[in-house]
């Protein structure tokens, strides 16, 4: 709710000090603690605090403990952290430091969906289209399987509310592809089309705090 609401302050001040213990079925606190930290970074970036915001980037590529965060097996967020950190070092006339972290943003493997859009940025600005262009398809992939009708499933923590209800996960799906799409679109150059993408994301979900914040730089 505190990143929702931008105050990325607050809710690190939560994920950083206590221990969390996740339990079977749940979703661990590592994608929030990565979103304050890159939000309040960006915010940083804008007002040229610069060494505070790399320190943000730098920490976004952390697994602490207290959240029983381990690595995953594919390259998580680390494309989109990786992106942040290079336009910071590329702010600050790094030229070598913000190659490099382009370069980075391009290890491991994903699935289909938002880290190609990063990706694509990392390779256009490195001036290799061909290879930008196919992260663009990999996230057009992304768009397809999430619009895809999906086999009626019975799912063991359905019980439980919240997020895993079939409404739920049908609801985060069409406002996920909706975001997708418009990271598309600003791939493609059509920052008008974007942003109405971003808001009919967030009209479907209000909780999406990047399709805001993408609608803000649009």
């Amino acid at each position: 709710l505190f990143n929702e609401a931008g105050n990325y302050d607050e809710s690190l001040k939560i994920l950083t000090s206590r221990r969390f213990h996740v339990w079977e079925g749940g979703e661990g606190l590592l994608a929030p603690f990565v979103d304050a930290l890159l939000l309040r970074g960006l915010n940083e970036l804008a007002a040229k605090a610069f060494g505070a915001a790399q320190k943000d980037f730098e920490t976004a590529l952390t697994y602490p403990e207290n959240l029983q965060a381990g690595r995953p097996g594919d390259a998580g967020m680390e494309p989109k952290v990786r992106y942040c950190l290079a336009q910071c070092r590329k702010a600050q006339g790094d030229d070598a430091g913000c190659t490099a972290e382009l370069k980075n943003a391009l290890k491991g493997w994903v699935t289909p969906g938002e880290m190609n859009y990063y990706r694509f940025r990392a390779l256009t600005e490195l001036g290799r289209p061909v290879e930008a262009a196919a992260q663009l398809e990999e996230l057009k992939k992304g768009i397809a399987a999430l619009e895809k009708p999906q086999p009626r499933v019975i799912d063991a923590y359905a019980k439980f509310g919240g997020e895993n209800t079939s409404a739920e996960r049908v609801g985060y799906r069409t406002a996920q592809a909706l975001y997708l799409r418009g990271l598309a679109a600003l791939a493609e150059g059509w920052p008008v089309e974007a942003r109405d993408l971003f808001g009919q994301a967030l009209k479907k979900r209000p909780s999406m705090i990047w399709a805001k914040a993408m609608l803000g730089g649009c």
